[in-house]
């Protein structure tokens, strides 16, 4: 079994996770799984083509 370890690079690199202290990892089909960080938001990471899509809370604004 092989691990790969996926850090915070930068502020504005979308390529990483966006925080390192994560608080809950879900895998919701094969191959994405969702990533809860404590202080930067979540991120979906596509396991298949290491690409990952950061999410953040905008206090005061309302989702569709």
């Amino acid at each position: 079994m092989k691990f790969k370890i996926f850090q915070k690079i930068c502020l504005f690199d979308d390529n990483s996770l966006s925080g390192n202290w994560i608080h809950t990892m879900i895998e919701s089909e094969p191959g994405v799984l969702w990533i809860g960080t404590w202080s930067s938001g979540l991120n979906r990471f596509d396991t298949l083509n290491h690409q990952f899509t950061h999410f953040r809370h905008t206090p005061g604004m309302t989702g569709v």
